[in-house]
């Protein structure tokens, strides 16, 4: 075992380590570099500690109860996320299917505009400029709604749905 991957076993630093086993820190730290060896006694006593902190993570799990305090709160922490996440993507839904919808509509208009281009009628002036006015404004929606805009909502509600299956997994892992 690297002598520096001790302290982090541990959890302490190089003074914590020195007083524990009733060494100087300059002690301990030419050990850490291999330049000196421990005291017997400080020897046994770190070995105590390592063996004592390295037992399996389910004896820590029933000793330690912050960790079951913990496991509790990442749990509700994932299930409000979840929460979180179908509200988005229940907006998300109905901000695409309103988008759809008026593309669809200003759609509908130009084919209706394009009708009227390609069957010319009697039109006065001002029906003709109605017609130019409808013409524009659909367009100009169809830009801001078009299938570009889809497309980027899409990917967001994707998005937000393989995030709900990454949630429902680590929740699932918590048991």
């Amino acid at each position: 075992m690297e002598k520096i991957k001790i302290r982090e076993l541990l959890g302490m630093k190089q003074e914590e380590i020195a007083l524990l086993l009733e060494i100087t820190r300059s002690q301990w730290a030419m050990y850490e570099t291999g330049k000196r060896d421990l005291p017997t006694a400080a020897k046994l006593k770190l070995a105590e500690m390592l063996a004592f902190v390295q037992k399996k993570d389910s004896y820590w799990k029933k000793e330690l109860p912050i960790h079951k305090e913990q496991t509790l709160q990442k749990k509700k922490k994932l299930e409000d996320l979840i929460v979180i996440n179908k509200h988005h993507q229940f907006i998300t839904e109905l901000k695409l299917k309103d988008i759809k919808k008026k593309y669809n509509v200003n759609f509908n208009r130009l084919k209706t505009m394009r009708y009227f281009e390609m069957n010319p009628q009697k039109l006065s002036k001002k029906e003709n400029l109605l017609l130019e006015v409808m013409s524009n404004r659909a367009k100009n929606e169809i830009e801001k709604k078009g299938l570009l805009k889809q497309l980027e909502i899409e990917v967001k509600l994707e998005t937000l749905q393989e995030e709900e299956k990454v949630l429902k997994k680590k929740l699932n892992d918590l048991g």
